[in-house]
Order: C-alpha cells, then structure tokens, then sequence
C-alpha cells in the first residue's frame, strides 16, 4: 500500500522508473520461477489431463509451407 501511496504521488516518469525498479528487486529475490511439473498440471486442469504430455517425445514434421496468393495489380 505504501509503494502504490508513493506512485500516486509521484510524477509519471519517477513512477515508471520505481516500479520497474522494485519490480527489478521483486524478481531478483524470488530467483528464476520454475515451470510446474506434468503432474501439477494436470492437477490445475483435469480437464486436459489425459492430453497434456502425450506426446512429449514424439517427433513431427512441419508441414510444407503453402505458396503466396498472387498479388494484386495496381491500376
């Protein structure tokens, strides 16, 4: 409450340059986030649980790319 206090009262430049140093601080202390586990997504979101990694080691090929569609003319 007193961070956001000081942004109202500040100027919108010193607020931009507090918050993304604070936000700069935040990230420092909470160290690289981590990705859930398989496991723990498929707890958030029963509904897509049987899908979610199936096909984590399967290889798949990348379809050709589609050719341009004429262009148009100009008149």
């Amino acid at each position: 409450m007193e961070l956001d206090r000081t942004l109202e009262r500040l100027d919108p430049e010193k607020a931009r340059v507090l918050e993304s140093r604070v936000r700069a601080a935040i990230s420092e202390v909470e160290g690289p986030k981590q990705l859930p586990s398989i496991e723990e997504m498929k707890r958030r979101m029963p509904e897509v649980a049987e899908f979610i990694g199936c096909m984590a080691d399967m290889e798949f090929d990348l379809p050709d790319e589609l050719p341009l569609p004429p262009a148009k003319e100009w008149k």
